[in-house]
């Protein structure tokens, strides 16, 4: 009768802590973009009435530029590819993939992930068949490579809001 307490306790003390480790994370953050961002209007302030300006920073280059941030779209699941060698797979590429997108396209993006998916596995698994994709790990130019066919693709199906392909993680397993 006792055991079914003491795990429910613990439990809700474990999400408790959860939750407030997450907030405590995120708040200095927060505080320390505000901090700085006040100092700069400061800076700019004192400037204005003809006082020195000892906030020591540069001026941002965007200042007055009102440019919308992006959003990352993160696929549900990594995208695994095998490596097949002389018709025999040899071994496995695993890469976590995101694609950045224009804010606009944040709501309806996802509703196209499995078109998208499909695309990125067709890219993926044509160089792994043409042997280019297990030299991922020693040469960028292929990564970069891969990167650029899979914005292709991605454009192809959610138009120029895609911005770009982020390869987050790449993996490689022997079998």
């Amino acid at each position: 009768m006792i055991t079914p307490f003491v795990m429910l306790v613990a439990a809700l003390a474990g999400a408790g802590g959860g939750f407030a480790l997450r907030v405590g994370i995120g708040a200095p953050a927060a505080h320390g973009a505000d901090a700085a961002e006040e100092k700069a209007h400061a800076g700019r302030t004192a400037a204005s009435r003809g006082e020195k300006d000892d906030s020591h920073e540069k001026p941002s280059a965007a200042h007055g530029e009102e440019k919308a941030a992006s959003t990352f779209m993160k696929f549900s699941r990594q995208f695994v590819t095998p490596i097949v060698v002389a018709g025999k797979p040899t071994s496995m590429m695993i890469l976590d993939v995101n694609i950045e997108v224009d804010p606009a396209l944040s709501g309806s993006i996802y509703a196209q992930e499995p078109r998208l998916r499909d695309a990125m596995l067709r890219v993926l698994l044509k160089q792994a068949s043409d042997g280019s994709l297990e030299k991922m790990l020693a040469d960028p130019s292929v990564l970069e490579d891969t990167r650029a066919q899979m914005l292709v693709e991605a454009r192809a199906i959610a138009g120029d809001g895609v911005l770009s392909v982020l390869i987050m993680d790449v993996g490689y397993q022997d079998l």
